[in-house]
């Protein structure tokens, strides 16, 4: 997520290229299957468009950073809340 939120669209191989340009061991079939489970999470969309090569899925974010991270933290502590009633708002009060 954090290189589509930079790149704003991008290909798998995009993605690959930034990965392994920052030294990072992944194989590009890890890249697609992630991407696709992405799309599948309505977090990204992907458009097919003409290249080089022929036809590739160009990926763009559906939603903000902002937003993923409000969502991330609401069902964190929601299964907290879930799993240990009450002990995450006793430990909020104590955080503040």
């Amino acid at each position: 997520m954090e290189i589509l939120w930079n790149e704003g669209t991008t290909t798998a191989r995009g993605v690959y290229d930034i990965l392994r340009d920052e030294k990072k061991n992944i194989r590009r079939s890890t890249i697609s299957i992630m991407m696709n489970r992405l799309c599948e999470r309505n977090l990204i969309e992907k458009n097919i468009e003409k290249g080089r090569g022929g036809l590739k899925y160009v990926y763009k974010v559906r939603v903000s950073r902002d937003d993923f991270e409000e969502e991330v933290v609401s069902k964190i502590l929601t299964s907290l809340n879930d799993t240990f009633p009450g002990k995450v708002e006793t430990h909020m009060r104590k955080l503040h």
